[in-house]
């Protein structure tokens, strides 16, 4: 690539390549620091498409079921619709994806129009390296990163069918590459739900019941015995069909008592081999990206047979081309203290340094190598430390993954400041300084560049000086270093360093020395350490607010720039032990099952992103997660947070035990009074509507009472209505003094109103189980489901949904039942003249052998988001348990419910 003299600046030291990101070239030293220059037009390279477009992941092993799940993520993809599968760690997400992504393929095979399928790991990564890695995927163009409007042109036509494992981002940066891919129809996964307004979800749970059994008799290698028969089926109800939970129940040739799982995952742990809990050591290590397998086999020797081995019980999951730790182990750690985490980072630093060693190689395990890096931080090894960023970072820097390199870059500026390494240091901020700059963030690169410069000159180098002041100019005018800007050297033995995982440095002791021969004796204890697997979680920050102004994370740091806000998240809550990121505050309490702790995030104005408890496992019948000081709103089921300003979010649930954390958590934040959560009465009026129906209904009583389930609450000023729906009473809640009447006509259908002038709650029955309306088969719950059209044949196979709609789907974890939640917006034709805004809830029930199927729903439109809570969720009590629907399934559903009723109605 050419340059004008002007522009051309002598390069020092061994060249390691020569990249393009955007408008700018940069060539990377191995030695020295990476000199930028704007690329002029007519210069950036030419992408070709490539002519095979195929990306996939390893098979899924032990994949059992999700015919009805697969039926409708392929239906959506067909319709290039934008598909999120999302719901808790373990429930088997990934597997799900990885079937569909062979399935995609096996039908390209009979159509070959299809676009290609390209499957993407995208844990614990920034969304931009990730659309790096679609853009590379499709288009041949090394060394060369678009920016991003290039980028949008060039994806523009791109019609491929685009999956992406583990996608966690905040809603802004989701519709941000959505629209990047417009022709590209996308499944992706996540924890919580991000996808609103357009496109399908589908919130998954545990397997069915069979489906739970051959899995368990897959993990056994032998058919269950049967005296296990009814052990497996208890396995299945208590663990709600977790895939992982059923896996670590089958590992000791037989199956374990529902009774024991309490204590199953620390046997597992105990149990494992020395080699085995090394691999697991590094697993945790390596995040939610996890580990490939070439560097597993480099540490410790048949690392993906050892990580396969882990997958079997139930304590690691497959990546594209590795593996990562089972979620809930993240609590996990070592007793011994006295680690060699120097040993570590070195032959980390060798690897990296390896002959023929690729940059996407290096920037694929970047998450283990930050980690180490931070560890070796913590236990008095900063200058291993220094030497690993100092490796990793030109070599990142060509893999084009800008959010690796940043990461890279910010902990070897902590390591450097540590060591004090004054020679590191100028380098790390210079070449952040590179980063920020090719990002669109000339401020904050325009800064890193000039002290650095300040730091080459304090140290003698006129030569970095000049590359530094070359680089500065780019930035455009009005840059100004900012007094004594990073001249001094924090004490080595103050403060916290920024971004540090708790107890990194813990997990290292059981780590083999450099002869992978031999390993240290802590090995032999160090994976069998819990902190508790009954009730604990972990406190998600979502990338858009821990993109703080280095590019990578600051926690616990109190002061921020003019370009950034801090964010505290608190915790507190006696029910759930939290695992909070970062160094905890000096009085945090987590202990005993309990969280009273804050941390802080240091996010750039602007951003936005989620934050999330994830429990390990089901929480308390009736108890959920509860945020405040979130866009939201107070008490709200999900948070998402726009750094705008200093922000203050609080997070409990709803147990009487937190009752005062609930209170505390609305004065933090300056909320109104939290609501009384104080149990419902558990015996209600029952009041009757009046029938004016075609359709002939016998007489039967309905009870004057009702016993309401306790792990239930009801706003006050709360009327229980009863109508008789073979072959028992269907109550109905809604607010007191409403109006009430029920109709039906000849075909069996029959509808119930309870309201007035402020809104209503509805709902549509089949009382005979007859007649399969459109919209419960067809528009919203099962579109895969062709007989839900025959009782309109003038429709034929039309089954679009209403414009406007925003429809998410809902998993039952029970065979032929299927749901989904629907908001019409007010003003919808659907709508009365003077209706509001209406969120509804459908229930349908498959009927085998038969064209017809059995639906009900219901709706709400009431300005009381509480009142249409209540309403929405005891008709769900009731439904789910006529179709056999387990207890925890029931309290899953009732949060979803719960949050879609929240977002629209709040």
């Amino acid at each position: 690539m050419e340059e004008s003299d002007a522009a051309r600046v002598h390069v020092a030291g061994d060249v390691r390549g020569q990249v393009v990101v955007g408008d700018h070239n940069i060539v990377v030293s191995a030695t020295g620091q990476s000199v930028v220059t704007v690329v002029g037009q007519g210069q950036r390279p030419s992408p070709r498409p490539r002519e095979e477009i195929e990306l996939l992941p390893r098979r899924a092993r032990r994949a059992v079921g999700r015919e009805s799940e697969l039926a409708f993520i392929l239906e959506g993809m067909a319709a290039d619709d934008a598909v999120q599968v999302h719901g808790p760690s373990g429930i088997g997400k990934s597997t799900l994806l990885r079937m569909a992504a062979h399935r995609l393929v096996d039908e390209r095979a009979v159509d070959t129009a299809a676009g290609g399928t390209v499957f993407i790991d995208a844990g614990g990564r920034e969304p931009g390296d990730v659309l790096q890695d679609v853009f590379e995927a499709c288009y041949d163009a090394p060394g060369y990163r678009p920016g991003q409007a290039e980028l949008r042109r060039l994806m523009a036509r791109v019609g491929i069918r685009l999956i992406l494992d583990d996608l966690e981002c905040g809603p802004q940066e989701l519709a941000e590459a959505l629209d990047t891919l417009p022709e590209a129809a996308v499944l992706f996964s996540g924890a919580e739900r991000t996808l609103w307004g357009e496109g399908r979800t589908l919130a998954l749970s545990g397997l069915p019941r069979d489906d739970a059994v051959t899995l368990l008799t897959q993990a056994l290698a032998r058919p269950l015995r049967g005296e296990e028969v009814p052990v497996a089926e208890a396995l299945w109800d208590v663990t709600a069909g977790s895939p992982q939970w059923l896996l670590r129940a089958a590992t000791t040739g037989g199956l374990a008592r529902p009774a024991a799982l309490a204590e199953l995952l620390t046997g597992l742990l105990a149990a494992l081999t020395t080699p085995e809990r090394v691999a697991l050591v590094l697993l945790r290590l390596g995040g939610a990206g996890g580990v490939s397998d070439g560097l597993l086999s480099e540490l410790v020797g048949s690392g993906a047979e050892l990580s396969a081995r882990l997958t079997t019980l139930g304590l690691a999951e497959p990546t594209g081309d590795g593996f990562r730790i089972s979620h809930d182990l993240a609590a996990v750690r070592s007793a011994d203290r006295e680690v060699d985490a120097a040993a570590l980072a070195d032959r980390l630093s060798r690897w990296v340094d390896a002959p023929g060693r690729s940059p996407a190689q290096v920037a694929r395990d970047g998450g283990l190598i930050t980690a180490v890096i931070e560890a070796a931080v913590e236990a008095g090894a900063a200058p291993a430390a220094v030497r690993l960023a100092r490796a990793a970072a030109p070599t990142v820097a060509c893999s084009l993954r800008l959010g690796v390199w940043g990461t890279v870059l910010d902990r070897g500026i902590a390591a450097a400041q540590r060591a004090r390494d004054q020679h590191a240091l100028a380098y790390f901020t210079h070449e952040n300084g590179v980063r920020d700059l090719v990002s669109g963030k000339r401020a904050a690169a325009g800064a890193a560049f000039a002290t650095a410069g300040a730091l080459w000159q304090q140290l003698g180098d006129s030569g970095n000086v000049a590359v530094s002041q070359h680089a500065q100019s780019l930035c455009g005018p009005g840059v100004a270093p900012p007094p004594d800007a990073g001249l001094t050297t924090p004490d080595p033995t103050a403060g916290d360093l920024a971004g540090v995982t708790p107890d990194a440095s813990s997990v290292l002791g059981s780590l083999p020395p450099p002869d992978p021969a031999s390993a240290v004796a802590a090995a032999s204890t160090a994976a069998g350490q819990s902190a508790g697997i009954g009730l604990t979680a972990k406190l998600v920050i979502g990338a858009g607010l821990t993109a703080a102004v280095a590019g990578g994370t600051v926690l616990n740091q109190q002061s921020a720039s003019p370009d950034t806000v801090p964010v505290h998240v608190t915790v507190a809550t006696g029910v759930i032990e939290v695992t909070m990121p970062g160094e905890p505050e000096p009085d945090c309490r987590i202990e005993a099952g309990a969280t009273d702790c804050t941390t802080v995030v240091i996010s750039e104005e602007g951003e936005r992103g989620p934050v999330t408890v994830d429990p390990a496992g089901p929480l308390p019948e009736g108890v959920s997660v509860l945020y405040w000081g979130c866009d939201e709103g107070p008490e709200a089921a999900s948070c998402t947070v726009l750094a705008d300003r200093e922000r203050s979010v609080c997070v409990t649930t709803t147990s009487p035990d937190d009752e005062a954390a609930r209170q505390a958590c609305a004065d933090v934040t300056g909320s109104p009074a939290p609501r009384d959560r104080a149990p419902a009465e558990v015996v209600a009026d029952v009041g009757r509507c009046p029938e004016d129906s075609a359709y002939p209904v016998e007489e039967e009583e309905i009870p004057e009472t009702v016993r309401l389930s306790d792990s239930r609450y009801l706003p006050s000023g709360t009327a229980v209505v009863g109508v008789w729906d073979e072959p028992e009473p269907l109550f109905f809640v809604g607010p007191e003094g409403s109006s009430c009447f029920v109709t039906g006509g000849a075909t069996g259908l029959r509808y119930l109103e309870m309201g007035s002038d402020a809104g209503r709650v509805s709902s549509l029955l089949n009382a005979g189980g007859v007649v399969p309306a459109t919209l419960y088969g067809c528009e919203y719950v099962d579109p895969a489901e062709a007989y839900a059209v025959t009782v309109y044949p003038d429709r034929g196979t039309d089954c679009a949904r209403p414009l406007g709609h925003d429809v998410e789907q809902v998993s039952t974890g029970t065979p032929d039942y299927h749901a989904a939640l629907v908001h019409v917006p007010a003003g919808d034709p659907t709508l009365g003249p003077d209706e509001g805004s209406t969120v509804e809830l459908y229930l349908y029930t498959v009927l085998a052998e038969s064209e017809q199927g059995h639906g009900r729903s219901i709706a709400c439109s009431l300005p009381d988001a509480d009142m249409c809570v209540a309403s929405l969720t005891y008709f769900l009590a009731q439904d789910g348990e006529r179709a056999g629907m387990r207890s925890a399934d029931r309290e899953r559903m009732t949060e979803n419910v719960t949050a879609f009723v929240e977002r629209y109605l709040s």
